[in-house]
């Protein structure tokens, strides 16, 4: 059965969400609004989950509104990637003033920075250095920091474009009338996910139990012809209240690209709540198609 914990792995770190550098405490509130992953908060008596052969017929509905660029044939795409090289310099220091014409901006402009990445959230970074730049320190740290926000984004992005989100099949499943939708959970193992949808078969939360934190996914998609493409979501790592995990919150903005007829990222905005916002532009694209 195709599920996203064939995607994200058992042992995904928070540092995968926040560059080493820039990891920060982040101060959620703790008057959420409900959690409608996790059931009514109405104080009714739970509905009756649906029947298998009902399950099935909604998950096979719902994922047909969905776009996937795996069913399309996509299997992974290279770009050429352009940071916003003066808000990663204000984020590794919050006390500075930074020109647009900061020289070190002009040197890290310099630097080739290419992307591979493919739909089962696989990312690879790699960097050709500008010869200008003074600073190597400053280097290996933006190097790092830029590596992992992209590798991080990669991992959240690839599971809204390979079809993942909704279970192919309802063995396992159990989905179950509340809050105006439906609640669908599946345990796999220590790994456990509740999603909710509305009448109208939208995913609004997804989240996914790993040991002692939960990772939570609150999309907003586009229309397309192809099908509902993910637009921008937030994603929080939740600690369990054993846990000594700091909770924290990512923001992502997408704006894409058509390349040999796939959607890519030509555009995304991440803020890391408490921490900094990081601009990249991705241009110089080539996607390569699955073998049939």
């Amino acid at each position: 059965m195709r599920t996203i914990m064939g995607f994200i792995p058992a042992n995904f770190a928070a540092a995968s969400l926040v560059p080493l550098f820039f990891v920060a405490t982040v101060s959620l509130a703790q008057s959420q609004s409900a959690n409608p992953a996790s059931g009514s908060s109405s104080g009714a008596p739970p509905s009756t989950p649906v029947s298998a052969a009902a399950g099935k017929e909604l998950l096979s509905k719902t994922a047909k509104l969905y776009y996937s660029a795996s069913s399309a044939g996509l299997e992974s795409f290279t770009c050429l990637v352009h940071p916003e090289w003066r808000e990663f310099l204000l984020t590794a220091d919050k006390s500075a003033t930074i020109a647009e014409n900061d020289p070190r901006i002009t040197q890290l402009s310099g630097a080739r920075i290419s992307l591979q990445a493919d739909l089962s959230g696989n990312a690879n970074v790699q960097w050709s250095a500008p010869s200008s730049l003074e600073s190597a320190k400053l280097y290996a740290n933006l190097k790092t920091a830029t590596s992992q926000t992209l590798e991080g984004f990669i991992q959240f992005w690839a599971p809204f474009m390979n079809g993942s989100m909704i279970p192919d099949s309802a063995s396992g499943v159990e989905i179950q009338p509340a809050n105006g939708g439906y609640i669908i959970r599946s345990v796999h193992g220590q790994t456990a996910t509740g999603e909710f949808i509305d009448t109208n078969l939208i995913l609004h939360q997804f989240d996914l139990g790993l040991g002692d934190m939960t990772l939570r996914f609150l999309p907003v998609y586009k229309t397309t012809p192809q099908g509902l493409l993910v637009a921008s979501f937030v994603s929080h790592i939740l600690p369990s209240a054993a846990s000594n995990r700091q909770p924290q919150e990512m923001h992502v903005d997408l704006q894409y690209q058509t390349v040999n007829g796939f959607p890519i990222p030509a555009n995304v905005a991440i803020e890391v709540v408490g921490t900094g916002k990081f601009h990249f532009a991705f241009d110089g694209c080539s996607v390569q198609r699955a073998a049939h």
